[in-house]
């Protein structure tokens, strides 16, 4: 019976490696999900307080434009924020399983070293490849998908609508004296910041996927 599953060796380890490295990356993203909500707590907190305070100006009629611009903003500070969040939850979920196969390549390195390639029983062989695959992965995807400067980009977009946001509050609580003028110049100064500021901040660097997987790890580069 054994000698009959040998042929089948491979896959069964392939297959069971492979159901690992899912629960591995699913385990890792929860963890950086339950951490980013902790972390986002004070932001929502901080909106429930801004629309609190632009309920104290809906029925005013000089305000209606104004609270619409603030709406408007407030979606797209939304739309920037959950990019970076899923930037910044891709970012240490890559992170983690890269020292997670690092470490595991160390090992299978160190275990196929004892008796050389040719030698070395083909499970071990195996496992040497996937985590090699595995890591090269993990390695290379934070820098094809940027995201650091994506992260970096979709936070100032945050910070932009933000302030467009206390700058309408601001505005808002002085409006009763202010002229139509004043007003309708106001109005036109958020719409052109919206408009300067809009944009569809996500950047991939396909140049890294021509490089040899094979060329970062130091003892394993092809002759």
């Amino acid at each position: 019976m054994i000698a009959m599953m040998e042929p089948y060796v491979p896959v069964i380890i392939g297959i069971l490696y492979s159901a690992f490295a899912v629960l591995i990356h699913l385990l890792s993203f929860r963890f950086i999900r339950k951490a980013s909500k902790t972390v986002l707590l004070p932001i929502d907190q901080t909106d429930n307080l801004q629309e609190g305070i632009l309920k104290k100006s809906s029925g005013i009629k000089k305000a209606e434009t104004l609270i619409e611009q603030y709406n408007i903003s407030s979606r797209l500070k939304f739309y920037y924020r959950n990019l970076a969040i899923a930037y910044y939850e891709n970012y240490y979920v890559f992170t983690i399983c890269s020292i997670v196969y690092t470490i595991f390549m160390a090992i299978t390195i160190f275990l196929v070293a004892g008796d050389g390639w040719t030698n070395a029983d083909i499970s071990i062989k195996v496992l040497a490849l996937m985590t090699i695959f595995f890591a090269s992965c993990y390695y290379f995807l934070p820098n094809v998908m940027n995201n650091k400067l994506n992260l970096k980009k979709n936070m100032d977009g945050v910070k932009i609508f933000q302030k467009i946001q206390f700058d309408i509050l601001s505005f808002l609580s002085r409006i009763d004296t202010a002229e139509q003028d004043e007003i309708n110049t106001f109005i036109a100064n958020i719409y052109n910041s919206i408009k300067n500021n809009y944009d569809y901040n996500i950047n991939l660097d396909t140049t890294l996927l021509d490089k040899n997987p094979l060329d970062n790890f130091k003892g394993l580069k092809p002759k």
